[in-house]
């Protein structure tokens, strides 16, 4: 299962375990944002829910679970809203929470109850270069992943002995369709590029190589690890 399949790094997860020859339930807000972006992949199958309302996320694991064991949750659904820390609305910070945060609670809980009673699987959760280095516009974004990274550690002691792993992945600037019109600004980056030691933005695709790492046996005795998918950015921290 991949949440947020219909944006830019979800979109690419999905195609990428689904080229491996997993079938991907690929969930997003709207179900014809999924189709249209994932128009007629084999081995796709889309799905319409609110990641943070418990009542869709329920439809949408017993959806899953009804065609066989879920071997693995990815949980790339996510949005920002940058501001300068004092011109932030209260709206903006619920809605941070309530997607990133309650939308990445939500899913592990109800799936991860199943994957237990199926014996195990993994879990692969999104936070961000912004929970650790964090630039004037990114308070309340930051602070939505900064509580992902807990709640993987936390989940990931508390799932290991029923045989469930839960890492991260935590990507720098990606190329994505949530800051493309930002990307129009050359000042804007020239400062992103400046920030990052390899010296450009990544690609969803190689966001998606680490999930696929973190999904597959590669990374059987690994749980509770943050991968740094970000241009070497997390170095100068």
């Amino acid at each position: 299962m991949v949440t947020g399949a219909a944006g830019g790094i979800g979109r690419s997860v999905a195609l990428r375990l689904a080229a491996e020859g997993y079938l991907v339930f690929a969930c997003d807000l709207h179900e014809d944002r999924v189709e249209e972006a994932l128009a007629g992949r084999e081995g796709v199958v889309p799905f319409g829910a609110d990641v943070s309302d418990r009542g869709q996320v329920s439809r949408l694991v017993d959806a899953a679970v009804a065609r066989g064991r879920v071997k693995a949750l990815v949980n790339a659904a996510g949005i920002h809203r940058p501001a300068p820390f004092l011109e932030t609305v209260e709206d903006d910070f619920d809605l941070l929470m309530r997607v990133n945060v309650k939308g990445t609670y939500l899913p592990s809980l109800l799936l991860g109850r199943a994957m237990v009673e199926g014996g195990g699987g993994s879990v692969v959760n999104f936070s961000s270069v912004a929970a650790h280095h964090l630039t004037a516009s990114s308070a309340l974004y930051g602070a939505t992943k900064g509580a992902v990274l807990s709640l993987t550690r936390g989940m990931a002691v508390s799932l290991a002995p029923h045989g469930v792993r839960v890492n991260a992945v935590s990507p720098g600037p990606v190329e994505t369709p949530m800051n493309a019109h930002r990307r129009e600004d050359p000042e804007y980056v020239k400062a992103m590029i400046d920030r990052v030691p390899l010296g450009r933005q990544g690609r969803p695709e190689e966001v998606a190589d680490a999930v696929s790492f973190l999904v597959g046996e590669g990374s059987s005795w690994m749980t509770g690890t943050v991968l740094e998918v970000d241009g070497g950015i997390s170095v100068l921290r």
